[in-house]
């Protein structure tokens, strides 16, 4: 997935927990859900059909829920991964999915999560002949 079709929206409480409120394009949103359809086509079986040779709409039509549960969870994944990536974030621990909705313009997620704090730990050389 391309960085432009992600939009990141990050903030931060008293506590020094993170909330990122991520979105994912419509296009991209798309494309992932045709892939699953055809990653999963050759696993069905439609009356009238030979294995495999289903149009998209009509796999989709019978299985949306299942498709979309599938696009789903790979992008809620890939949209993590893409932005540690990016903004180097380390958390302590899986980060939360705390609200997900697929609109009209896209699947928009937001996750929280607290960031592995950093410190400076003291020089702690010994000298073994002084």
């Amino acid at each position: 997935m391309d960085t432009k079709d992600l939009q990141f929206e990050t903030s931060k409480d008293e506590k020094d927990l993170i909330t990122l409120k991520a979105s994912v394009s419509k296009d991209a949103y798309n494309s992932e859900l045709t892939k699953q359809i055809e990653y999963y086509k050759p696993k069905v079986n439609i009356r009238g059909f030979r294995v495999g040779h289903a149009p998209n709409d009509i796999v989709y039509s019978r299985y949306k829920d299942a498709l979309e549960g599938a696009t789903n969870e790979i992008l809620i994944e890939e949209v993590w991964n893409t932005y540690s990536d990016e903004k180097n974030a380390k958390s302590m621990g899986t980060p939360k999915l705390s609200n997900m909705e697929n609109k009209e313009d896209g699947l928009h997620l937001t996750y929280e999560y607290y960031p592995i704090p950093e410190f400076d730990l003291p020089d702690l050389a010994f000298n073994l002949f002084c």
